[in-house]
C-alpha cells in the first residue's frame, strides 16, 4: 500500500487552495461594501448639505418678501413704516435739521385752506412778526402771543390798550418791537369797524381765491 504522506499531500494542498479562494473573495466583498458605504454615505452628506442650503436660502427669501419699508430718520436710526403709509412729501425748506414745531407747522397747516377769521388775523400778525423773527420762533412763542392777543380775535384786540400792550415788562413787549404791536393792534381795528358792512374776511378770501 502506498505510505500515508504520500496521500495527504494532496488533500492539504486542495485545502490550502480552498481557503485561499474563500479569503479572496470575503476581502473583495469587504471592500465592495466598504465602497458602497463609503459612496452613499458622501451622497447622503451632499444630499443633507444642499437640503441645508436650500432651506436657508428659503428662510432668507421670506424674511425679505416679509420686511417693511424704512426711512431714516434725523437722528440716523431706521425705522419701519406702517403698512400702506408712504413717507411724507415736503418742501425742499424742510431738512432733517428743521425744527420740529416748523416741521408740523408745514404737515398741518401750510398751505391748507383758512375759513376762520380767528386763524386768519393769527396768520396776518405773523406774516408781520416775519420782518422781526423767523417762523421757528413765532412757532415756539405761539402760546404767548395766544395769551397776548385775546386768542387772535380781532374785535377784543382792538379793544386792548395800547399803552399797557406796549409797556416794559409786559408779556407783548418781549416778542415785537412797539411799532409791530401797535400795528397788531389798528389791523384789528379796521377789521372790526368793517365787520359790520362786508361779510366775514374768511368768506373775503375764499371769494378771492376763486376769481
Amino acid at each position: 500500500s502506498p505510505p500515508l504522506h504520500s496521500v495527504r499531500v494532496p488533500s492539504i494542498l486542495r485545502r490550502q487552495e480552498q481557503l485561499l479562494h474563500s479569503n479572496f473573495s470575503l476581502n473583495a466583498s469587504c471592500s465592495s461594501d466598504a465602497s458602497s458605504d463609503s459612496y452613499q454615505s458622501r451622497a447622503s452628506t451632499g444630499r443633507i448639505y444642499r437640503t441645508s442650503s436650500m432651506v436657508s436660502r428659503r428662510r432668507q427669501l421670506i424674511s425679505i418678501s416679509n420686511s417693511k419699508p424704512k426711512i431714516v430718520v434725523p437722528d440716523g436710526v431706521s425705522e419701519s413704516l406702517p403698512d400702506g403709509l408712504q413717507p411724507k412729501k415736503r418742501c425742499a425748506w424742510v431738512t432733517p435739521n428743521t425744527d420740529p414745531c416748523y416741521a408740523a407747522f408745514h404737515d398741518e397747516e401750510w398751505g391748507v385752506p383758512v375759513h376762520d377769521d380767528k386763524k386768519l388775523f393769527e396768520l396776518l400778525v405773523f406774516s408781520g412778526a416775519l420782518s422781526e423773527l423767523t417762523w421757528p420762533v413765532i412757532l415756539s412763542k405761539r402760546h404767548i402771543f395766544r395769551e397776548v392777543f385775546a386768542d387772535f380775535d380781532p374785535l377784543t384786540v382792538a379793544k386792548l390798550n395800547e399803552k399797557k400792550i406796549i409797556a416794559p415788562g409786559n408779556a407783548a413787549s418781549s416778542l415785537l418791537s412797539e411799532l409791530k404791536l401797535r400795528a397788531i393792534i389798528e389791523n384789528a381795528r379796521q377789521i372790526s369797524k368793517v365787520g359790520s358792512q362786508i361779510p366775514p374776511v374768511s368768506l373775503l378770501v375764499a371769494e378771492d381765491a376763486h376769481l
